[in-house]
């Protein structure tokens, strides 16, 4: 009966010391981040994470960086991507398990596993599908394993990527459940799509996109096979350009990428060649091969590709396509990790219109 009574004076203490420490490991806090023109989407977030917003020049949309305050370190990164007005809304399951699935099978070759299984997240406000994967070969002072997926709340998109070398489990279990404590919150007073005169107007039409240009006499058009508009506000550069507009990948694999311009700015196809030379010259530790000008109809194009120094595997193909029609300079960017040829056969499907007036 001693015994029995030491034994748990002993459990009880064992509890009341841990217990504190138990409700740090498990303490978050609510953070918000905005969306320009479109509301904050927010995270219960570890109390002992710090986290650090960026903007990259070329993209729209931020990454929000997650690391530990001290301890094993590993990284979080989420990349938020939304609708540019009211009535659009991101694809659904089947189309972002698809994205998911082809994002692992590029990895695939630099990755130590024969298979990669796809994942289902179901958090507490958020669901996606990710995978996870060890890199063959990681730089030094890289990361060994990496987690990635896309999880959706309300009408934003979350493309995540968790990376760590120790302690995978527990970085992995804490990232996917920030993700999925993920929830928007629109703001009751944006815009609708397309509404200012000066900013592209994005509508459907039998399957496909429609594109106006500023002032609304060209008309650009492709088909929706899962695209999905991207936010045009915020970034700087010619981001912040009205006649700038992005789409993002879907099960198409493509992401596209481009402006209106007036056709004043077009200074002819060699100028316009060797601008995009210029700007492949001063990429860093990024290589581009393979550089190829042609003229497909009525657009001059110039094709590349680009990979890491140190992941010559993750190559990424790039088309460059400008085209000049009535008063109106139409520069496009399409990119994709699957091939030149689905570049070019995604080109010849988009169609220019002149609006009567």
């Amino acid at each position: 009966m001693k015994k029995f009574f030491y034994a748990l004076c002993l459990g009880i203490l064992l509890l009341l010391f841990a217990s504190p420490a138990m409700s740090r490991a498990a303490e978050t806090t609510l953070r918000s981040y905005p969306l320009p023109d479109f509301g904050i989407l927010q995270f219960q977030v570890p109390a002992d994470w710090s986290d650090e917003v960026s903007q990259p020049r070329d993209r729209p949309e931020p990454t929000i960086s997650f690391k530990p305050k001290s301890g094993k370190p590993f990284n979080v990164l989420v990349t938020p991507h939304w609708p540019p007005g009211k009535g659009m809304s991101p694809p659904g399951d089947a189309a972002l398990h698809g994205r998911v699935q082809k994002r692992a099978e590029e990895i695939k070759s630099g990755a130590v596993e024969d298979r990669i299984d796809i994942r289902r997240l179901e958090g507490t406000s958020a669901t996606g599908s990710y995978f996870s994967a060890t890199d063959r070969a990681p730089e030094d002072g890289g990361y060994r394993y990496m987690t990635q997926g896309i999880a959706r709340t309300g009408n934003v998109l979350m493309h995540f990527t968790i990376l760590a070398n120790e302690d995978r489990e527990a970085a992995v279990s804490a990232g996917l459940a920030m993700v999925g404590s993920a929830v928007c919150r629109e703001s009751d007073d944006r815009k609708d799509a397309g509404v200012s005169p000066q900013a592209v107007q994005i509508g459907k039409r039998d399957g496909q996109y429609v594109l106006t240009a500023p002032p609304g006499r060209i008309v650009l058009s492709f088909p929706q096979n899962g695209l999905m508009p991207g936010n045009s506000a915020g970034s700087g550069g010619g981001t912040d350009h009205p006649g700038y507009f992005y789409f993002d990948g879907g099960g198409s694999g493509i992401i596209l990428s481009g402006w209106f311009e007036p056709a004043g700015a077009f200074e002819g196809r060699e100028k316009y060649f060797a601008t995009i030379r210029d700007k492949l010259s001063n990429l860093g530790p990024v290589l581009v091969e393979n550089i190829m000008t042609r003229k497909i109809g009525p657009w001059d194009v110039m094709t590349y590709s680009m990979f890491p120094k140190a992941k010559p595997e993750w190559v990424q193909f790039n088309l460059r396509a400008g085209c000049v029609r009535e008063d109106t300079w139409i520069d496009l960017h399409i990119s994709s990790s699957i091939s030149r040829d689905k570049l070019i056969a995604f080109l010849k499907s988009v169609q220019i219109e002149t609006k009567q007036q």
